[in-house]
């Protein structure tokens, strides 16, 4: 870590007392993803562990990747290809993205890393594995185009994910689930962003008016918001919809 008079101490103090006036998981999150574009890294996800038959869509506890990415990333097969997501399970601290070894041989793990690149602007990470008494617990992963790479941007990556996984306990485990809409659930909200009444959009996606209600409902649980205008404002900030 950077010394005591160094930068990068003063965004580690910052962001504790940031995290520390968090009132919700909502919050939390948010200031998460501000924290890591200070350093470079666009998107940040934070992944539980593996389970039996577990779905991966299921696992993002936070995120901010990129929808397109999350739909790429959750087909199967990818994200047991991915050499990234294997170091992020087994390694005991934070590590570059670029220092995990891929096997030039390795068409699937190859592809993975290009088209995060490519196509999603994911050029660089950093991820921080999080352990408890059982083992791998979950890890944090944060990515963008072009970032800070260096040793006291990795610690201070590690101090962070470690602080922001605590603090998440302290809400009773209900972690903010970013960017996890389910499609109907967009299709929704686009047309409640469009002015349509409970209704119109009933009629449009041919559901009952009461499904609508129930389907925004649960949005608005999702996305930390107190009325559908408000959900459809955060929806298109977050890239969910694009009315």
């Amino acid at each position: 870590m950077a010394t005591a008079k160094g930068p990068y101490f003063d965004l580690l103090m910052g962001t504790i007392d940031t995290f520390n006036r968090c009132k919700s998981s909502g919050l939390l999150s948010e200031s998460i993803s501000a924290f890591s574009k200070r350093l470079g890294y666009e998107y940040a996800a934070h992944i539980a562990g593996p389970s039996a038959n577990s779905i991966f869509k299921q696992r993002l506890l936070l995120s901010t990747w990129p929808r397109g990415w999350v739909d790429q990333y959750s087909q199967p097969g990818w994200n047991k290809r991915d050499r990234v997501a294997h170091a992020l399970r087994v390694k005991k601290n934070a590590f570059l993205w670029s220092s995990v070894e891929i096997n030039k041989d390795d068409i699937y793990a190859n592809r993975v890393m290009v088209t995060a690149a490519r196509d999603f602007g994911m050029r660089c990470g950093i991820c921080v594995p999080i352990h408890g008494h059982g083992g791998y617990q979950s890890g944090f992963s944060f990515s963008g185009y072009e970032a800070d790479q260096s040793a006291d941007a990795l610690g201070l990556m590690q101090l962070v994910g470690v602080y922001a996984v605590n603090k998440f306990a302290s809400f009773g485990g209900q972690i903010k689930i970013a960017g996890a809409l389910s499609s109907r659930e967009r299709d929704v909200m686009t047309w409640i962003a469009l002015g349509k009444t409970a209704w119109d959009i009933g009629e449009i996606l041919n559901i009952a008016e009461d499904t609508v209600n129930k389907i925004a409902k649960t949005a608005m649980a999702k996305l930390d918001a107190h009325t559908r205008a408000q959900a459809a404002v955060e929806a298109f900030r977050r890239g969910e919809i694009n009315p």
